[in-house]
This record gives C-alpha cells, structure tokens and sequence, in this order.
C-alpha cells in the first residue's frame, strides 16, 4: 500500500508516484492520497484515476478505518 501526498517534490503529484510505482511493481497495488486541495479539478483528477482520497485533516481513527478499508478490498481481489 502506497498512501502520500498529493502535492510533492519535483512537480509530482501523490498520483503520479502511485502509478509508477504500479508500473514498475506490475500490479495494481493499493493508493491512498491525502490533500487539503479540494478544488473541484483536484477532485475529478483523484476520482479519474480510482486512486483513495482522504482531506486533510486526517485523524487516526479515519486512517486506520481507510486502511483496513484497502486492505479488505485487496484481500479479496486476491483471492478472486
């Protein structure tokens, strides 16, 4: 599982580095971004590329219940 920023270093966005690093691992391993951007553009780009999103502020338990929520859903494409 990948969770990161949305905004980074380099002029990198959270969803570009999730996307390579499934490119480079070859399976579509679980992404979660978190931003405190929440410009309708900011929005439709996470919503296009199916990647999680949480806003910021992000408590403990909203995390963990994010986590788990990924961890689940992965389990069971597993399995499929």
């Amino acid at each position: 599982m990948v969770i990161s920023d949305y905004m980074l270093e380099g002029g990198l966005t959270g969803i570009d580095t999730i996307l390579r690093i499934r490119s480079l691992l070859g399976y579509d391993i679980p992404g979660m971004v978190v931003t405190g951007d929440t410009t309708p553009d900011r929005i439709r780009d996470l919503q296009a590329s199916g990647i999680a999103l949480l806003h910021k502020p992000v408590g403990s338990a909203e995390l963990r219940r994010a986590i788990a929520t990924m961890v689940e859903a992965s389990a069971l494409v597993a399995a499929d």
